[in-house]
């Protein structure tokens, strides 16, 4: 048996120039410039390894085509592969792909840490881990510093980040419930203190016109920690409506609601924050709202391909663009008798 040697890698072009692979990799991508500076001495000793070494590039670098390669970096700040994170995330990332592979672009998904306190970042070392594709699409809610960072080192990327339709949104739940005559209102929150949970919470706020410090109306935990009991006393003490954050928190609290002989919406209204995470989760049809993160993951990159592709450039950075949510009534709620 004959084994032919190995190919030569960049990791071996950037050890015989004394550099590191991302200096390689922007010299042999043609991509010196104004954002990264490498020296006419240190761009020969590249040449000069990549001679002596017979390097072959990748054939996904023999697509550039006007110093791009056609990728597009997916970031998420927060963790995406576990459970809850991951249903959110689904419909964006379903978007992405759809615009990406319309336009055929490939998605790099960059995930990892690699930090003590495993906090994701975009820099690390004083590198853009980002700079290995095109631009960027950031999702979650992330370190304003290093936000400013790439946009002063005008790297081509679009945050979806705050969620202030979930805002107004929220409001317009508890507001639809105060106007079917409820005023006695539990809202049952997340045991997380995440952006959107505040966001969320202050839209509620903001429709019932509870000043924050008036908690008492306010429980929060894990759907397990729920109890039949904790239900019971709700609805025994004149609770006419409960507004859950999240479906998990909302079939639960319907669940005790039940073992404790009571109907909705007979004898209780239900909403619920937000269309499910999960869309295999079979879940009653409650008043609630839909978060349209299918078209933001679509309009998202949208908005990034008219940056990269020059059709954008003639606007006023940064662009900004906000999809509304869209309110369902459902049939879980009742209007109070006068």
């Amino acid at each position: 048996m004959t084994l032919n040697p190995p190919r030569p890698r960049i990791s071996d072009v950037a050890r015989l120039a004394g550099v590191s692979e991302t200096t390689v990799s922007v010299v042999l991508n043609n991509a010196v410039g104004d954002r990264v500076r490498v020296s006419k001495a240190t761009q020969e000793r590249v040449w000069e390894a990549v001679r002596q070494l017979g390097y072959v590039a990748n054939p996904v670098a023999q697509r550039l085509a006007g110093g791009q390669n056609k990728i597009v970096a997916v970031f998420t700040f927060e963790p995406i592969f576990p459970i809850d994170s991951r249903n959110f995330y689904y419909p964006f990332l379903i978007g992405l792909e759809e615009e990406a592979d319309r336009d055929g672009y490939d998605l790099l998904l960059v995930t990892g840490s690699g930090n003590a306190d495993g906090k994701r970042r975009i820099y690390q070392d004083g590198v853009n881990r980002l700079q290995r594709a095109d631009g960027a699409v950031l999702l979650g809610h992330g370190d304003p510093h290093e936000i400013n960072r790439l946009l002063r080192d005008q790297y081509p990327f679009v945050y979806v980040g705050r969620r202030d339709s979930t805002k107004s949104a929220s409001a317009e739940v508890a507001g639809e419930l105060l106007a079917l005559g409820h005023q006695n209102i539990v809202y049952v929150r997340s045991a997380r203190t995440t952006e959107a949970s505040l966001d969320r919470e202050r839209g509620v706020r903001q429709a019932l016109g509870r000043a924050s410090g008036d908690d008492g109306w306010v429980w929060q935990g894990t759907p397990d920690s729920l109890t039949v009991e904790g239900v019971r006393a709700w609805l025994d003490g004149g609770v006419t409506a409960l507004i859950a954050e999240d479906e998990s928190l909302g079939l639960r609290v319907m669940q005790c609601a039940t073992e404790a002989g009571r109907r909705c919406p007979h004898d209780y209204s239900m909403a619920v924050l937000g269309n499910p995470l999960n869309p295999l989760t079979d879940v009653p049809d409650w008043m609630t709202f839909s978060i349209p993160r299918r078209e933001m993951g679509r309009d998202a990159f949208a908005m990034l391909r008219g940056w990269l592709t020059g059709d954008a450039k003639t606007l006023t950075f940064p662009l900004r663009k906000t999809l509304a949510c869209t309110f369902i009534p459902g049939s879980t709620t009742r209007r109070l008798t006068e």
